[in-house]
């Protein structure tokens, strides 16, 4: 996959790898803070109010999956470096998973488990990432009525000499819209000399049901409701998000 170039640099380096060797994790932290303060403005108008679960894909060391947590009430953050993971906070409700995202969501979505926010900051930036897949994986569990928030580097036209790819907005739009989910620009973040576009939208169009057989403790989205399956088949259940 390529999604994980940071377990190296951390453990050299410091959490603040996964942003620039030209800050310190302190420095880093201050920058967390305000991007989280710009993001909440822009997120939540977006947001129906019923969001119970969302997911942090590619979460680094949790930069931004406490305000996710915040926003749907459960958040799992997921990312393949061990050394990011060991560091996220341990806050309530949040779930951290040292896995490789794409392979996570592709179980989740073969046992129908679904995100009501699914969000990806500058990851698909990451050079080795297949961002066909990422994206399907991405789609693959979000909820009928769910969000996706891209942030990334997004200038119209490509600086030299960087590590990450520098794609246009366009290129975004086109590769979601090519899974049926329509994107829109929806603010900019500063980060250091690098700002981050980001972009939002739901589905197109309806999304076909799941077909799976379901397993025992299984959860699945129905018309906005969460259910979960038992030996008495499909009941109203809070989700938990340990379960996805």
């Amino acid at each position: 996959m390529g999604l994980n170039p940071y377990d190296g640099l951390v453990k050299n380096n410091g959490r603040h790898a996964v942003v620039s060797l030209a800050v310190s994790d302190a420095d880093v932290d201050e920058l967390t803070k305000a991007q989280v303060a710009a993001l909440g403005p822009m997120i939540r108008p977006l947001l129906t109010g019923k969001e119970m679960v969302a997911l942090d894909y590619g979460c680094g060391y949790g930069r931004f999956t406490s305000m996710l947590g915040s926003m749907a009430g459960r958040a799992v953050g997921v990312d393949p470096c061990a050394e990011l993971i060991a560091t996220a906070p341990r806050d309530p409700g949040l779930d951290f998973r040292c896995e490789d995202p794409e392979r996570f969501t592709q179980v989740a979505a073969l046992r129908g488990v679904l995100f009501d926010i699914v969000f990806a900051w500058t990851v698909l930036g990451v050079p080795d990432v297949d961002q066909e897949a990422a994206t399907a994986a991405m789609v693959s569990v979000l909820a009928p009525d769910g969000l996706i928030v891209l942030g990334d580097h997004m200038p119209d036209t490509a600086p030299e000499g960087r590590w990450a790819r520098f794609l246009p907005a366009a290129h975004y739009i086109e590769m979601f819209a090519r899974h049926d989910v329509t994107l829109h620009r929806i603010g900019e973040v500063a980060q250091l000399d690098n700002p981050v576009t980001v972009l939002a939208g739901r589905w197109a169009k309806p999304v076909p049901a799941v077909v799976a057989e379901p397993q025992h403790g299984d959860i699945r989205t129905v018309a906005g409701r969460r259910e979960i399956f038992t030996g008495a088949g499909w009941m109203p259940a809070a989700v938990d998000a340990a379960s996805a």
